[in-house]
């Protein structure tokens, strides 16, 4: 197999000096820095690279149509003080560094939180509905059990082949909520503490191999569906 060297270093910053950051390239975990450190790594040749750090999904690098054996990675800390703090990610090239697109998810959490999904083309509609899946996901499963997107979450996740996380929910559906209207309201959410619970710690029981799955798998579709100049810039 191919490989590609990817040499990332992170520019020594005080906010979030502390904290160690995941590093993902193209939903793979390839290795943690630290602040003012160096991450040397191998990866396979793609056609589109897309970077992470432990931010899914919100704060991301893609670097497309570079044939390049090496890629020099800056990594810096913006913001900060009185003000959120994030990481921005630069391609160095020995001489300069210029900042690097990213991909932009505020189209599709639009979508489906402004009622607009019925604007999006069918790969941007499984994007969309398994966002929101994880959006909900990392609050509450009551979050998805109340959403009126229920039944197009599960068969996003199913189309895509978020297979565990498709196969918890099913389970919870047919286990704990069988018979039962949904989406559940605030007054269902009340009487049905003790269930959402146990839909809950199911979920918990199985959250590392379930999160791992989602996130290759998602970015795995935009890399090989979405990536255009209307998503990327």
């Amino acid at each position: 197999m191919e490989t590609v060297r990817f040499i990332i270093h992170r520019k020594a910053a005080f906010a979030g000096s502390l904290l160690p950051y995941n590093i993902y390239i193209n939903g793979q975990f390839v290795g943690t820095i630290k602040n003012g450190k160096t991450l040397n790594i191998d990866v396979p040749k793609s056609d589109v690279y897309y970077l992470e750090d432990n931010n899914a999904f919100e704060r991301n690098a893609v670097i497309s149509n570079c044939n390049l054996s090496e890629y020099h990675i800056l990594l810096k800390r913006a913001g900060g003080w009185r003000t959120a703090s994030y990481n921005e990610f630069y391609m160095d090239n020995g001489q300069q560094t210029d900042s690097l697109p990213s991909f932009h998810f505020e189209k599709f959490m639009n979508a489906v939180y402004g009622d607009s999904a019925d604007e999006l083309s069918s790969d941007e509609l499984l994007l969309a509905f398994c966002l929101e899946f994880w959006n909900g996901i990392t609050d509450d499963i009551q979050e998805i059990l109340a959403s009126v997107h229920l039944t197009q979450m599960v068969d996003a996740l199913q189309r895509i082949g978020v297979t565990i996380y498709a196969d918890l929910l099913l389970q919870i559906l047919n286990e704990l909520f069988p018979n039962i209207a949904l989406p559940l309201s605030d007054e269902q959410i009340d009487q049905m503490y003790n269930r959402i619970f146990k839909a809950n710690k199911l979920i918990w029981n199985n959250e590392d191999l379930a999160w791992d799955e989602l996130r290759k798998v998602v970015v795995k579709h935009i890399t090989n569906k979405l990536i255009n100049k209307e998503n990327v810039y």
